[in-house]
């Protein structure tokens, strides 16, 4: 009696040992089919993730290059804007041209020379020498005139440009023809210098004074 209680004891433990067994195989297999479904699908599913990393890791090169493309670009240089004071000297400075040209055809010229002065264009062996530029151009002789140097110098000329003001002072314009020879037209701007000032004219008034020791002969 106690033989088949042994019996079914060990017979009841071995069958639940077994069927324990079996369920820890099944639960393994099932399990592991399950982790590796799961793999597979995560794999799946991380696929175009990993494509948007890739992306989203380019986005910012493309962006970096785009600000150096456009460093790189020709600058455009603006032209220079035209001066608003570019037109009113070009306009001042024709009138002022103009002036010299009316000033120079209004201009009488003297000619001092060794045998006295005379105005140019004025009748008469001493050129109008009652008109105030007579006047003028014997002043200016005197102050010059010097038989030695006029000799030595006789070839040479030299026009001086004045303006005479009402009080008769002399401003010098400038030189209309130079002699060549510093001394011959230093000597002209002393005669002039000496000169200064002269007898109030009626008007203000500018002329030539031409030195040339062979004039009128």
């Amino acid at each position: 009696m106690k033989d088949q209680q042994i019996y079914s004891s060990f017979y009841f433990s071995l069958g639940l040992h077994t069927f324990f067994l079996i369920a820890v195989i099944a639960y393994v297999l099932i399990t592991g089919s399950a982790r590796k479904m799961s793999n597979i699908t995560v794999s799946l599913v991380q696929s175009p993730v990993r494509g948007v990393a890739a992306k989203s890791i380019k986005t910012p090169t493309a962006q970096k290059e785009e600000p150096e493309r456009e460093e790189s670009k020709p600058s455009v240089t603006s032209k220079p804007e035209p001066k608003a004071d570019t037109a009113r000297d070009r306009i001042a400075a024709m009138q002022a041209k103009k002036r010299a040209l009316k000033s120079a055809s209004q201009r009488r010229q003297v000619d001092i020379s060794k045998s006295g002065a005379k105005v140019a264009g004025a009748p008469g062996p001493q050129g109008g020498a009652d008109s105030y530029e007579g006047l003028v151009g014997g002043i200016i002789q005197k102050n010059w005139y010097n038989a030695d140097f006029l000799n030595r110098f006789r070839n040479y000329s030299a026009i001086i440009n004045i303006r005479i003001a009402r009080n008769g002072e002399i401003t010098i314009l400038g030189w209309e023809k130079k002699s060549g020879s510093a001394l011959f037209d230093r000597e002209a701007l002393r005669a002039l210098n000496n000169s200064n000032p002269l007898p109030p004219p009626p008007g203000e008034m500018e002329i030539g004074v031409n030195f040339d020791p062979q004039k009128g002969r």
